[in-house]
Formats: structure tokens, C-alpha cells, sequence
């Protein structure tokens, strides 16, 4: 099975492509699968860690406001789809994944142009302008939300198979991660995240909530990925406070901090919500206010219905309810017992399989290439060929 994936620019998006290809390679290990992501450092390190191809997007980098930018913006898409179409020539690829963003609109034009069948993935309750534009020519979308479903209506096939997910994330063992991370197995694990990008806005509250938890701290102890942006005013600010510790950036490896976490404070990305839920994990989501649509607000929300989340607003996220919140759960065994298990009963961990179930139908009944329309011809191959 030969297989492009289009997109990246976020955790979530990134995440999502590299859970499916996992996914392919353990049932189709000949599969050649390809990656085209941005030039940010995160996403080539992940792609190449996890031994898969990476083509680099040179110009792509998401919509600006400015006249220039945007002149810029466009005429960067245009080289990278141009780049997309040489490099999907010769890979002769089966099938294209559309991760959703802007990143993912080169390499997916490049399919509309190329007549190559292509799929999208949409993490979230409102999925994207990219994929909802593009969903007219996908072959099948795949949701994690079934509320989102409503959202394509000119799409062909919409399913809500779930978010795709990494099988790391459950096999990772506690004592191997409290040793990696320098923490221990009896102290209940606090876990920030930012998502891939940061959030500067959660890092301050937290920061300023230390001289708090270090009355906890025979008892507590923080993981906390902080973004590039962030990192060493954090990281100073811990010196200060006897709090135990593990301050990084980004976790390529989160399965480690999720195997030791016992609630999560983050952002609201459908990746992280759904990695949480499929672990069981208690968390408070202060949703991104400026993300498109407010998508991460509906995201957190679902959550929140379930009672597997708290949702708090970035203007009511202050240091007073941060503390209130975090340690009411910490501390009250029974009210994280019933977050635990309403947040599991939500999550989806087979995802993966079911998205690949579905390619798996679409490679083998459907023409890699039209001859009828292009000079040039790709082999009519299908999953037999792997």
C-alpha cells in the first residue's frame, strides 16, 4: 500500500496521520507511506522518529492578514503545490490523506489535479474550513465527533470513526516513565500541555499558581510541556518553588506523562481530547479563544457535557481557580474515579482500525489513476500489490 500523507503544522493534525500510519505498517508492512509537513522542526522530528518519509513544504505556513502576507501566503501555495505534484508523480501513490489545515491544501490540490482519490481526517466538533471545502471531492471523511457530521454536507461519504490514535499510548508502562522522567510512582502527577504551538496564556497561570502547590508538594509533582516560546521563563520560575518537576517543550513521546498524569490541564485540540479520553483521563480544557470557528470551545464542551471535563474560559482561567479546581480533583479520590470513567466512556481507541478497514476497500476498488483524463499513467495497483 503506498500512501501520502497531507499536512501537519499542529500536534493534533500531525498526530492523527501518524496513529493511521502506524496503523498501516503493522498490517501492511511493505507500505510505503510518505509525509508532506511544514518546515517546522517538531513535525519532521516526529515523522522521521517514527521511520516514515518527509517532504518538506517550504512556503506553507497558514493564512496571514496582510495584503503582503497573503500575496506571500498564495504564492508560496502555489510552489509547494507545484513541488506536491512532482513528488506525487513519482511516488505514484495509491491513496492521499488529508490531515486538515493549510498546510494539507498543497499536496491535496495536487491529488484534485492528478485525479488521485484522496480521504480527509477532521478532528473536531467544527471541522476546518480546508476540509470542509475539499470534502466535495474526497472520496470519504473521516470524523472523530458524530455531531460534525452535519458540517459536510456536499461531501460523498461522511463516517465518524473516531481520531485515529498511536498504540504507544497503551502500552507504555508507569515505572519505565517515572524513571525517564526523573519523577516518582507516589506523588499524584499534575500534566500541563499547550498543544504543539504552546499556550502562553495557560503557562502564566500556572507559573503563578507554584507558591500554591508547593504546600502540596510531599504529594504532587508536574509535568509540563510548554512550547518552544515559553520554555526557559518557565523552566527559571520552577527553580524558584520545592515543586518535583519535568519541564520540556514538546513531548513527542506524550504516552510517558499520560502513563503518570492523574488530571490534565491543556488546550482543547480534538488530538489531545482525544487521546485523554481514550486513556480516561480527568482534565480542565481552556479552549484556544482565537482558533477558527471557536472549534476548540465546542470540543471542550463535548467533554464537558460528559462529565469527563471541566471547561473554563482563558479570561476566567486565573490563578484562584486554577488551584481550586485542580486540587479539588487531586485530592477527592471519588469525584476522579467517576471523571476517569465518564471520560473513557467516551474515548474511541480503535480508530485507526476502523479508518484503515475503510482505505482498505477504497485502494482496492478504485483506479489509482484515470487514463482517460492525463497523459500519463500510473499503475492500476491496489492493496495486493503490498
Amino acid at each position: 500500500m503506498n500512501i501520502v500523507f497531507a499536512g501537519g503544522s499542529t500536534g493534533g493534525h500531525l498526530m492523527a496521520g501518524l496513529s493511521l500510519a502506524q496503523e498501516i505498517k503493522t498490517v501492511y508492512p511493505e507500505s510505503e507511506l510518505t509525509f508532506f509537513a511544514t518546515s517546522k522542526r517538531f513535525e519532521e522530528q516526529c515523522i522521521t522518529e517514527k521511520g516514515f518519509l518527509f517532504k518538506k513544504l517550504k512556503y506553507t505556513v497558514g493564512r496571514k492578514r496582510s495584503i503582503f502576507q497573503k500575496i506571500r501566503f498564495l504564492t508560496g501555495l502555489a510552489i509547494d503545490t507545484i513541488y506536491s505534484c512532482v513528488v506525487i508523480r513519482r511516488l505514484k501513490p495509491d491513496l492521499i490523506v488529508g490531515l486538515g489545515g493549510y498546510s494539507s491544501v498543497p499536496t491535496v490540490v495536487a491529488a484534485v489535479i492528478m485525479f488521485v482519490p484522496f480521504v480527509l481526517i477532521d478532528q473536531n466538533v467544527i471541522p476546518g474550513k480546508v476540509n470542509r471545502f475539499f470534502s466535495k471531492w474526497a472520496k470519504e471523511v473521516y470524523c472523530h465527533f458524530p455531531e460534525a457530521i452535519k458540517q459536510f454536507k456536499n461531501a460523498k461519504s461522511v463516517v465518524a470513526t473516531g481520531n485515529p490514535l498511536r498504540k504507544e499510548i497503551f502500552s507504555v508502562k508507569k515505572d519505565e516513565s517515572a524513571r525517564s522522567l526523573g519523577l516518582s510512582l507516589k506523588k499524584k502527577t499534575l500534566l500541563i500541555l499547550g498543544g504543539s504551538q504552546g499556550a502562553t496564556a495557560i503557562n502564566e497561570t500556572m507559573i503563578n499558581c507554584l507558591s500554591e502547590f508547593e504546600k502540596y508538594s510531599d504529594g504532587l509533582q508536574i509535568i509540563h510541556c510548554t512550547g518552544e516560546m515559553d520554555f526557559e521563563e518557565v523552566r527559571k520560575v520552577y527553580d524558584q518553588y520545592a515543586v518535583d518537576a519535568y519541564i520540556c517543550t514538546f513531548m513527542s513521546n506524550i504516552e510517558t506523562a499520560y502513563s503518570l498524569a492523574d488530571v490534565v490541564v491543556s488546550r482543547a485540540g480534538a488530538g489531545t481530547i482525544t487521546e485523554i479520553t481514550a486513556l480516561g483521563l480527568p482534565a480542565i480544557l481552556v479552549p484556544y479563544p482565537f482558533a477558527a470557528d471557536n472549534h476548540q470551545y465546542f470540543n471542550a464542551l463535548e467533554a464537558a457535557k460528559q462529565g469527563a471535563a471541566y471547561l473554563i474560559s482563558q479570561e476566567n482561567f486565573t490563578v484562584n481557580t486554577a488551584v481550586a479546581l485542580i486540587t479539588e480533583i487531586l485530592m477527592d479520590d471519588n469525584k476522579r474515579e467517576k471523571m476517569k470513567a465518564r471520560s473513557k466512556s467516551i474515548g474511541k481507541p480503535d480508530a485507526a482500525k476502523a479508518i484503515l478497514e475503510r482505505i482498505k476497500s477504497l485502494v482496492i476498488t478504485t483506479q489509482v489513476y484515470d487514463t482517460n483524463r492525463s497523459g500519463s499513467r500510473f499503475s492500476g495497483s491496489t492493496v495486493g500489490k503490498t
